[in-house]
């Protein structure tokens, strides 16, 4: 947080105001500029201020402390659940960050988000995107009725929600979930450095008699017949399909 010392405070501008029109035009633009440095301080303070109470650092667990950067901000009333800082996503040869977060106080509806931060040379992160639609939407019951009836006619698609997987990889980001009972599916997101951006470029589904069995028995492993941007992929629409 910035810190305003005596020499920038408000109180400035009302001292040097009065002597304005008795000082030489030299003296006067002088004066002048250092009041618009003041407000212009004035104004980055309560800036950062306002973005304080929406951007914070909350971390889940205090071995995620050392992996913060000061870049990485997640809206207020969240927190950090893990840190990915060993992989490189775009192929560049640096080592960037995934930050997953989500509401400190799950509710219906909630998600978990990955929140995806690119290396530069000089050391800093930036902030490429953060993917929300990678992993089921949370319920606390995904079988029994609720008062909201949009609700659960979303969480009944969903096939064993729990046990969807978001891997992140070199140059490659991965998602599996169940279609079926007993057929799961795997998408491979690949890094294309011409579209900025992860692509879908191969799928694989098996089938997987048990969730508690790792065996299993591939039913394909091919193209997809669309190149889809990770953060349009759905979820749902590819269970359903699967189910048609």
């Amino acid at each position: 947080m910035v810190e305003l010392s005596s020499e920038v405070g408000l109180c400035a501008f009302f001292e040097i105001f009065p002597a304005l029109k008795s000082v030489s035009s030299l003296y006067y633009k002088t004066q002048m500029k250092q009041i618009w440095l003041c407000a212009w301080i004035l104004t980055l303070h309560f800036h950062m201020e306002a973005q304080s109470l929406h951007c914070v650092q909350t971390v889940r667990y205090d071995y995620l402390k050392p992996k913060l950067d000061p870049s990485i901000c997640i809206p207020h009333g969240n927190h950090i659940i893990s840190i990915d800082d060993k992989v490189d996503l775009n192929d560049d040869g640096l080592a960037d960050k995934v930050v997953r977060w989500q509401n400190a106080r799950l509710a219906d509806g909630d998600t978990v988000h990955y929140s995806i931060y690119i290396a530069t040379k000089d050391g800093r992160f930036l902030l490429h995107n953060t993917l929300s639609n990678v992993k089921p939407l949370y319920f606390s019951d995904y079988e029994g009725k609720s008062e909201n009836k949009f609700f659960d006619s979303i969480k009944r698609k969903y096939i064993h929600p729990s046990l969807s997987v978001v891997g992140f990889e070199p140059h490659c980001i991965t998602v599996t979930f169940y279609v079926e009972p007993t057929v799961m599916k795997e998408l491979f997101f690949t890094y294309s450095s011409r579209k900025d951006a992860w692509i879908l470029t191969r799928e694989i589904q098996w089938a997987a008699p048990s969730i508690y069995k790792s065996t299993h028995k591939l039913e394909y492993d091919r193209e997809p017949s669309m190149s889809t941007k990770i953060e349009d992929f759905d979820m749902l629409r590819d269970i359903t399909h699967a189910k048609n």
